[in-house]
């Protein structure tokens, strides 16, 4: 399965302060090197130099799975207890708590992302126009 990440949504989350410092920290394992399973998120937190224990980053996998930003992605067997367990993987959506905690950036943020669309989509066809010109004049 191909994962579903974006690299706007992820810098919109880190540089607005948008998730609390265990969920950022969660989430920002799990989207450099994720999926994982939540002791293996605990040992990639740590080997930052974080003290962090197992029992704190499964409610935060919750919060973040319920906010719509992780979602489980499958089973396997964890490489840190050798038990079959839950895969975590980062979404390309912001979280959608945000919306009822502050409307007005809600919306800013809702912009930042269709301005940041509407640029790519021009560049797109920017290119896809330079394609065309080059196969008419051939």
């Amino acid at each position: 399965m191909p994962r579903q990440t974006s690299r706007e949504v992820y810098e919109l989350i880190e540089n607005n302060g948008l998730l609390s410092k265990r969920r950022f920290q969660t989430y920002r394992a799990l989207y450099f090197y994720g999926p994982m399973t939540a002791n293996e998120i605990v040992d990639c937190i740590q080997k930052d130099g974080v003290r962090v224990q197992p029992h704190s980053i499964s409610p935060r996998l919750a919060e973040l799975e319920r906010s719509g930003a992780v979602a489980a992605s499958g089973v396997r067997v964890c490489s840190i207890t050798g038990y079959e367990v839950t895969l975590w993987d980062v979404t390309a959506k912001l979280p959608n708590k945000l919306a009822i905690k502050n409307p007005k950036r809600k919306f800013w943020i809702a912009g930042q992302i269709a301005f940041s669309n509407e640029k790519a989509a021009e560049e797109q066809a920017a290119k896809f126009g330079q394609e065309v010109i080059r196969v008419i004049e051939r």
